[in-house]
């Protein structure tokens, strides 16, 4: 934006009264980075959930003999919802990034991509329990009941979680590796031949060397090497004198979250049916790691979020019990424990993240307004709409100033992790 003097009081108005806006800088090396891991993950899951779909369209009118007799015995209605499911999936992938800031309505465009962040969550896990139908059987309603519950509940948590913390790079981008994991396993299970693989554990789908096994490794393989090198991204916030985090605390978190995603690389590295005792090994650090997580939740921070504080507590016990219902009481077997160990995981991670940075944004702009923002520093900039951008033109009148092009004033800075001057634009 540039800005030429004028009016009649100007040379009565101090240097520093004037408006401290400056213009939006360019993209760094590490936003661009980021903007092309999600760009990638994003394609990647949509190649994972259009394989899943078109299995089904496959087995449900031309092989319904050869997979799971749930899945080609289930009802009609589930070809065209899913078919519109995946449309609206696409349009996540290529349209909502760059509607808003286009028409600047921004505010309408994150609520369309909560809802699609949503609805792509509840269409995975629905086609995953379609895939897996023989084993709900046994629950009421059996396993179009258990997927209708289950993706409605995820995709309501998923879209409310997002609309929250769309904002922040690390969210977002921790986001689509959780969703590459999920969609890599769909796509795997649409083609695996190991039949009820569920009954062993779910390694199992990456055992029958094919790209049913390629699928489901290379997703573990790519969203366990993503968390190792996000454990930084995953804590910055923590650095924040707030939550007067302890030295040692913040390295065993990062340690600790490195060690959980090097550890699911080497499950997806080392197949179950290769070195058995290695997988075993790589599994079990896993969940290690996590556990030291949540039980040390409290100690690492002398003023943790009370919100992750009391997750923690929960997903211990959760995890606990979990454990005794498949080691001691044979409830449950070993492919349900694994899947709500990997669920809790991702969560908690996510949970970190979305807490530690809660209230950030705010505070940023609080600071930039009174002036306490350091030199260099990035705040986050209000949205670009005709709102705005009347706002800044009086002010800038009022002040003296004539404005030759009207811009929306974009600020620096964000609290770490955030960078919401990009929401448009990844």
């Amino acid at each position: 934006m540039r800005m030429l003097r004028s009016g009649p009081g100007l040379d009565r108005a101090p240097e520093a009264a004037l408006p401290r806006f400056r213009p939006r800088p360019s993209a760094s090396a590490g936003a661009f980075v980021g903007a092309l891991v999600r760009n990638a993950c994003r394609t990647l899951i949509l190649a994972g959930v259009l394989v899943a779909c078109v299995r089904l369209f496959v087995v449900h009118f031309h092989d319904p003999a050869g997979h799971s007799p749930a899945l080609a015995e289930g009802p009609a209605w589930l070809i065209p919802v899913v078919a519109v499911a995946v449309a609206l999936l696409a349009l996540l992938v290529a349209v909502t990034p760059i509607v808003g800031p286009i028409f600047g309505v921004l505010d309408a465009a994150l609520r369309v991509r909560a809802g699609l962040n949503g609805l792509a969550w509840g269409v995975i896990v629905m086609l995953a329990v379609q895939f897996t139908g023989d084993a709900f059987n046994a629950i009421p309603g059996g396993h179009e009941v258990v997927g209708l519950v289950l993706g409605s509940a995820m995709a309501v948590v998923t879209s409310h979680t997002h609309r929250r913390s769309v904002a922040n790079d690390t969210y977002r981008t921790f986001n689509l590796m959780a969703m590459l994991l999920a969609s890599g396993s769909l796509a795997s299970m649409s083609l695996t031949p190991t039949g009820h693989w569920w009954a062993h554990n779910f390694s199992t789908l990456g055992t029958s060397d094919d790209v049913a096994a390629m699928c489901f490794n290379g997703a573990v393989v790519l969203s366990g090497g993503g968390i190792a090198l996000m454990s930084g991204a995953l804590t910055r916030a923590l650095t924040a004198s707030r939550f007067a985090v302890r030295r040692q605390g913040l390295v065993g978190m990062r340690v600790l979250i490195s060690l959980i995603g090097v550890s699911l690389m080497g499950v997806g590295l080392v197949p179950i049916d290769g070195a058995t005792g290695l997988h075993d090994s790589f599994a079990s650090t896993a969940g290690a790691s996590f556990g030291a997580l949540v039980v040390g939740a409290r100690w690492f921070a002398r003023r943790m979020p009370r919100t992750l504080v009391v997750v923690s507590d929960v997903f211990l016990v959760f995890l606990a019990t979990a454990w005794v219902a498949y080691a001691l009481l044979s409830l449950v077997n070993l492919t349900l424990f694994e899947i709500v160990a990997f669920t809790l995981v991702f969560v908690w991670l996510i949970t970190l993240v979305v807490t530690t940075h809660r209230g950030a944004e705010q505070a940023a702009l609080a600071a930039a307004e009174r002036g306490a923002v350091p030199a260099g520093s990035r705040v986050p900039a209000p949205p670009f709409t005709l709102a705005t951008v009347r706002a800044f033109a009086l002010s800038a009148r009022d002040r003296g100033i004539s404005t030759v092009m009207a811009r929306s004033p974009r600020v620096e800075v964000e609290p770490p992790g955030l960078n919401l001057v990009s929401l448009g634009r990844t």
